[in-house]
C-alpha cells in the first residue's frame, strides 16, 4: 500500500482513551462496554456488559451515545456488535432525538 494512501487505524487503547466519558456513563448505570478488536478496515467490534447487556434501552444508548463517540474517532469506519439490531426505520425515527444531542443524553 502506498504510504500516502495509508490510513491510521487506532489501537484499542486509543479507542478506550477516546470514549472514557461514554464508558463512565455506562458504568453509572451498572454497565460497561468492551472493545474487542479493530480490524485493518477500521471496523470496531464491541460488547455491552453488565446491566447494559440486558437493558431494554440498549438500542437508544448505542445510537445516541456509543455510535457517535466511536465514529468520531479518526480511523473508525464502522462498528460491529451482536447485541444491537436497529432497523432503518428505527434509525430514521431516532435521528430526530439524537442529532446533536449525544453530549446531553444520559447526563
Amino acid at each position: 500500500m502506498n504510504e500516502t494512501m495509508s490510513t491510521h487505524v487506532p489501537s484499542i487503547k486509543e479507542i478506550n482513551d477516546s470514549i472514557k466519558d461514554v464508558r463512565a456513563r455506562l458504568r453509572g448505570h451498572a454497565g460497561d462496554l468492551i472493545i474487542h478488536d479493530i480490524d485493518e478496515d477500521g471496523e470496531v467490534s464491541i460488547e455491552f456488559i453488565g446491566a447494559c447487556s440486558a437493558c431494554p434501552a440498549i438500542g437508544f444508548t448505542y445510537l445516541a451515545i456509543v455510535e457517535p463517540a466511536l465514529t468520531e474517532i479518526k480511523g473508525v469506519n464502522s462498528i460491529k456488535t451482536h447485541q444491537v439490531h436497529l432497523s432503518p426505520a428505527f434509525r430514521k425515527r431516532m435521528s430526530t432525538f439524537t442529532q446533536g444531542s449525544s453530549s446531553r443524553i444520559g447526563s
